[in-house]
């Protein structure tokens, strides 16, 4: 008996992503993940220009540096059709939102040291200029 595939078990290409690029036929990857969000395209916040600017491209920088919601990064999911060849590890959305304050190598986000060393200063200058 053949064993099912599942859409982590399909890979595709950069090369093969980028040929889909219309409004018909709209391919993006999003951390590892490839996803086919046409049908997605005219419920998009944003517009579906932005998508369409990046469609067939890797978009995983523009949808982190955005700031999608835990409900959008949920909705992304039903999109995926398959994984990036040669990604590290294709997270979910979701595992990405919920991983931002310590890598896997144990090395803590930068961005939260800095709201740690801004949160110190502030409490000196408070303490210190009654």
């Amino acid at each position: 008996m053949a064993e099912a595939t599942t859409k982590t078990d399909t890979k595709f290409t950069i090369e093969e992503v980028g040929k889909h690029k219309t409004e018909k036929d709209c391919w993006i990857v999003v951390n590892g993940k490839v996803l086919d969000i046409t049908p997605f395209l005219s419920l998009h916040p944003g517009g579906d220009d932005i998508l369409l600017d990046g469609a067939g491209k890797d978009l995983s920088s523009d949808f982190e540096d955005t700031g999608h919601s835990t409900d959008a990064r949920k909705q992304m999911e039903k999109y995926v059709v398959g994984v990036l060849d040669g990604a590290k590890e294709a997270k979910s959305a979701s595992e990405k939102a919920t991983s931002g304050t310590v890598s896997a190598s144990g090395n803590v986000n930068p961005a939260v040291l800095v709201a740690i060393l801004i949160a110190i200063v502030a409490a000196l200058f408070l303490l210190l200029n009654p």
